[in-house]
């Protein structure tokens, strides 16, 4: 009886593993913030003053599992726009592609408030048409670079704040969805197999960089400290 309940365990163990497998991203869109950047935290944080840009890298992260990353990559197009978060930290976006998803048919974006929030965003909201948003060609098939960990460098932007609102914002790739026939637009390799995945696909996921000013406390310490060295400047 104790040998068929842990087989029944194992076997659900086994089934739930595959599950887990099967619906994890074939393709992650991730912002991240450029170590080179003012107020640089980590990958997905940066803590700015007040008027700062902000630079950012976009990768396209594939899910491969055979440890070879040389057949996952991008071998068509991919749709999108890049926004921040609607309200809270307001600030200015740009987009620039990376030549090896500029081959001829891309598109950089059109650079419009998506959200109605008063700042700018990049791409479209209309899913049926493909104007306004970005789009990634490759052309051919571009895959990740060796030792890349299966990330490749799709672009890069810059975000310019507008405001000062301490709750701060996240910057993120949303995928063009059309619907209807023709809605697979979104063409990568991964494990050197084909897919053509709608922006709602499970298969396709994205991770964000969050931006934030220090609160005003934080700013006004600041402000005091940066007094001081001019006033010890001063008398020395």
């Amino acid at each position: 009886m104790k040998a068929r309940l842990v087989g029944v365990v194992c076997a659900g163990l086994a089934v739930a593993l595959l599950a887990s497998v099967s619906n994890a991203a074939l393709m992650t869109i991730a912002v991240e913030v450029n170590p080179g950047s003012p107020g640089y935290v980590d990958a997905t944080h940066a803590v700015v003053a007040p008027g700062a840009t902000v630079m950012l890298d976009v990768y396209a992260v594939f899910g491969g599992t055979n440890g070879n990353n040389a057949d996952d990559g991008v071998f068509g197009t991919v749709y999108g726009a890049l926004k921040s978060s609607a309200g809270g930290l307001l600030g200015n976006l740009a987009f620039t592609p990376a030549s090896v998803v500029s081959a001829s048919g891309f598109a950089a974006g059109t650079v419009k408030d998506l959200d109605a929030d008063t700042d700018l965003d990049v791409g479209g909201t209309n899913a049926a048409s493909a104007t306004d948003w970005i789009i990634l060609m490759s052309g051919a098939n571009t895959l990740a670079p060796a030792g890349a960990d299966d990330r490749l460098l799709v672009g890069t932007a810059t975000f310019t704040l507008t405001n000062t609102e301490p709750a701060g914002t996240d910057v993120g790739w949303v995928y063009r969805n059309k619907t209807g026939l023709g809605n697979l637009i979104n063409a990568i390799k991964v494990d050197n197999q084909a897919y053509t995945l709608a922006g709602n696909s499970p298969q396709l996921a994205v991770a964000t960089a969050n931006i934030k000013v220090p609160e005003p406390a934080t700013m006004a310490i600041l402000a005091l400290g940066g007094l001081g060295v001019l006033l010890r400047r001063k008398k020395a």
